[in-house]
């Protein structure tokens, strides 16, 4: 028979036959602990809380083994009050140089909202390597994914997290394949692409134990999927009772960025730039939260005697006002997001640049300028005026009325990715057509998706097609529940 650390092993890898046959029988209280922490939710036992760690006089090897799966557990839930206790836990049986407890204090750190010291993660992982803790490697790996996220570094992200996926699957470590999963799948939203990270989500959910699914949950929710999100109205509505049962700051904070996107409203200090239309880029790749509800992805709500606001587009975002907009949504509307989102009168330089993309010159665009006016007029009728004074240019609202802001729109990459999804095997040329793009264009976006390992090339025959398929993660399979003996 196995001995106790062997069995606590083969239970990282989803393999519980081992910890069964031993909590079968009379064994070493620290050991029973560290044993039953490795089970997963409704598998017959009860999982140890940190206040019986604190307790038990068993070895400190068990307890601190049995107080860093305890940690994993609160990460996965997203639990700062419960993180905080197994760190607590943790920290008598181990020094305070352990890896161990050094990652449990980024993870609360992350959670929180706290500062993280990137240097403190490097040497976490490289203390783990060198003491051949696969598992605390592998979830330094995936941390250093999401705090690398949270601050903008989206390549670095994706890198750390891609590598903890190919280590977990090697390492056959069943709780960090999750972790390392749900860390791809944040990054491919962050980086605009939605329809993976619901790809790698859906797999997740499949296998995951009930610790991941509020989690999963949040990140489905942002990725699109709105089955993920509260019965509603409006998926507003739906974010707001999600945002009062947030677990914690990080969640609640990307909700409430959410739902400052949908509602001008709602106050929140991330959304500012966009919303005021300095940058054009959706936060968070949060641009899938009203996937299909509009042909347009933004809208900007005009109204009198207030500064006008950039919102993602829906419906309910609309509501009474007319929208204003031509057959093929483009410059026009451009210009006129650029006017009513200004905050004080444009110089025609200034106005010229924002829409057109290049400096104006006046001999040779000062025509073009003015037949944008005025089909900018024709557009407005008597909802607002254009002034023109002393070189500047400056919108005056008389109604209410919503413009879709062009300049907000999904990358060509997604857009690409999207037409695969729609139809798996597609190949360059079909692809093109579906997504409304030059061939050309869509052939250089799939060699840069497949590259970036977002999907995958398949020759059939002389055709070569394509799926959408993240080609470092792979569902997690080996997932084998502890069941008690039915005998």
């Amino acid at each position: 028979m196995s001995g106790p650390r062997e069995a606590f092993e083969s239970a990282l890898r989803g393999d519980h036959t081992a910890a069964r046959d031993l909590l079968s029988g009379p064994l070493e209280p620290g050991w029973e602990i560290a044993l039953r922490a490795t089970l997963p939710p409704g598998a017959g036992r009860s999982r140890p809380s940190p206040d019986e760690v604190r307790d038990c006089q068993g070895p400190d090897e068990a307890l601190a083994l049995a107080c860093a799966q305890g940690a994993r557990g609160g990460f996965a839930r997203c639990a700062p009050d419960e993180l905080r206790a197994w760190r607590d836990a943790l920290a008598l049986r181990v020094s305070e140089a352990s890896p161990d407890l050094l990652l449990v204090d980024v993870q609360l750190a992350l959670l929180t909202g706290a500062p993280v010291d990137l240097a403190a993660l490097e040497a976490i992982e490289a203390a783990a390597l060198r003491g051949g803790a696969a598992e605390a490697v592998v979830d330094a790996a995936a941390t250093r994914a999401l705090v690398e996220l949270e601050r903008g570094e989206l390549e670095a992200a994706r890198g750390h997290a891609r590598r903890a996926v190919r280590m977990s699957r090697t390492e056959e470590l069943v709780h960090q394949q999750y972790l390392a999963g749900v860390a791809l799948a944040r990054v491919r939203r962050h980086a605009g692409q939605p329809h993976i990270a619901l790809r790698i989500l859906g797999a997740l959910e499949r296998v995951a134990p009930a610790d991941w699914r509020p989690w999963l949950e949040h990140e489905r929710a942002l990725a699109g999927d709105r089955s993920a999100l509260p019965a509603a109205e409006t998926t507003h509505a739906a974010l707001r009772q999600r945002a009062a049962l947030a677990p914690c700051p990080l969640l609640r904070a990307e909700i409430e960025l959410a739902m400052a996107l949908l509602d001008p409203e709602h106050a929140a200090a991330a959304a500012a730039r966009w919303r005021a239309g300095r940058v054009h880029e959706v936060p968070r790749g949060l641009i899938a939260l009203e996937a299909g509800t509009t042909e347009h992805q933004a809208l900007v709500l005009v109204s009198p005697g207030r500064p006008a606001a950039r919102v993602l587009a829906s419906s309910a975002a609309i509501g009474e006002r007319p929208l204003l907009s031509t057959s093929r949504p483009g410059r026009i509307e451009t210009a006129l997001s650029v006017l009513a989102l200004a905050r004080a009168p444009l110089t025609v330089e200034a106005f010229f640049a924002q829409v057109y993309g290049f400096a104006f010159e006046p001999r040779i665009h000062r025509g073009s300028l003015e037949v944008l006016v005025h089909r900018l007029r024709e557009l407005l009728g008597d909802r607002a005026v254009i002034e023109r004074e002393l070189g500047d240019v400056q919108l005056v609202a008389r109604e209410a009325f919503a413009v879709p802001d062009p300049r907000v729109r999904r990358t060509l990459d997604d857009a690409v990715l999207r037409a695969i999804a729609e139809q798996p095997g597609a190949t360059a040329r079909q692809s093109a057509e579906r997504a409304g793009a030059p061939l050309r264009s869509v052939q250089h976006a799939l060699k840069r998706l497949v590259e970036g390992g977002a999907c995958e090339a398949i020759k059939r025959g002389r055709v070569v097609c394509y799926r959408v398929e993240d080609t470092t993660f792979t569902e997690p399979t080996r997932v084998l529940e502890w069941r008690q003996d039915p005998s």
